[in-house]
Order: structure tokens, then C-alpha cells, then sequence
């Protein structure tokens, strides 16, 4: 029986990050096409479990749209994955964290606005 961790290991993200960009079509002049990769299951619960996860910490404690703050997260997060450079970077653990903090800030600071006017 498999046991369920709650953790993501850096080198399991970076292995199912490189599969699924090998997944993109390419078109003639060598570009991906956006919207043809494939990913797996794997690695878009690992994905939901790190948004999740930094939802948990204490900068986002007693927000009450925390759900819509994670739901854009995981858009951000799924919108910008393609980009990450395994060539330049061994951590891609660091890249999701710091993609889905900028959409959690970026949905409270548009929430703060909304809400001071």
C-alpha cells in the first residue's frame, strides 16, 4: 500500500516538470506550442499541494477569500510552469512557491483596493 506524503521532494518535481515539457509540440521554427503539453496526475497534485501549502503559512492566516486566492494561484502557477529553465535551475519547488506568493499578493493587494474604496 502506498503511503501519502504531504511533502513535495525537489528532485521528483523536477523530474515530472522536465516529462511534461517533453510533452509540447514543436513548431517549425523550434518554438513549443502553448496548450499541447500533456501532465500528468502526478505532478498537478504536487502542484496543489505546494499552493496549498503555502496558503497554510502564517501571512495568509484569517484571510477570508484564501480559496480564491489559491484557485488563482494554481492558474498562475499552470500558466507560467512551462517557463521554468531546468538548464539554469536545479529548484523547481522555489519557482512554483515564489509564482503562486506573487498571485496570492497580487489578489490581496487588488481585494485591499476593492475593499478601502
Amino acid at each position: 500500500m502506498g503511503e501519502e506524503s504531504y511533502y513535495v521532494k525537489n528532485k521528483d518535481l523536477l523530474d515530472e516538470i522536465i516529462k511534461y515539457k517533453s510533452t509540447f509540440k514543436i513548431d517549425k521554427d523550434g518554438n513549443k506550442i502553448p496548450g499541447t503539453g500533456k501532465m500528468s496526475d502526478t505532478l498537478g497534485q504536487m502542484i496543489v499541494k505546494i499552493v496549498n501549502g503555502l496558503s497554510q503559512k502564517p501571512n495568509f492566516y484569517g484571510y477570508t477569500f484564501k480559496d480564491d486566492m489559491r484557485s488563482e494561484a494554481l492558474l498562475t502557477v499552470l500558466k507560467y510552469l512551462h517557463n521554468f529553465n531546468e538548464e539554469k535551475s536545479s529548484n523547481p519547488f522555489a519557482y512554483i512557491t515564489q509564482i503562486a506568493f506573487n498571485s496570492y499578493r497580487r489578489l490581496y493587494n487588488k481585494a485591499k483596493k476593492t475593499f478601502k474604496d
